[in-house]
């Protein structure tokens, strides 16, 4: 017996997924995308790359971990060397709130592209039907580690870059 047209379209394309136990309560990962706007490429793209286990991809996660980390330094150090390097002017608050802008975009389309990664993952849990995890204890604890770290790499980016421009002076 063959469906018509519009029986078809009522009709699953997909079943369920065979490996349905090796979910984990995952995160969805667009949620986590939102979460670097205030936390930083640290904050969503630490959690994205957990996720990655809790989606039943194991392998993942700690070269996620090492690009996102990777990644914030590189941002780092790129915003402070446009700053020290004269390439703006340092009175100018326009262009240091435009620097601000062009990193938090760079961070959120890098986390996109891990998020854009679990998306058919993500609709596999979401077909079983399973709870999904909670993110306050893990998203306060991300967000705690990642400010501290950003704190640290970026004022070490300031520190390098400023002695690099002689903004800043060791004297013995």
């Amino acid at each position: 017996m063959s469906l018509s047209a519009d029986e078809s379209l009522l009709t699953p394309a997909r079943s369920a997924p065979a490996d349905v136990p090796s979910f984990d309560r995952p995160w969805n990962p667009w949620t986590l995308v939102a979460f670097t706007l205030l936390f930083g490429v640290l904050g969503g793209g630490g959690l994205l790359a957990f996720n990655y286990r809790y989606l039943g991809l194991r392998g993942r996660t700690g070269w996620t971990l090492l690009g996102v980390l990777f990644a914030a330094v590189v941002l780092a150090f790129g915003i402070h060397w446009v700053s020290a390097s004269g390439l703006i002017d340092p009175q100018d608050a326009g262009a240091h709130r435009a620097l601000f802008l062009a990193g938090k975009i760079a961070s959120v389309v890098l986390v996109a592209a891990i998020a854009a990664s679990q998306h058919a993952r993500w609709r596999e849990f979401r077909m079983t039907r399973m709870p999904r995890g909670k993110l306050l204890v893990p998203g306060l604890f991300a967000a705690l580690v990642s400010l501290a770290l950003q704190f640290v790499i970026s004022n070490t980016a300031f520190f390098v870059c400023g002695l690099m421009y002689g903004q800043i002076s060791i004297s013995r």
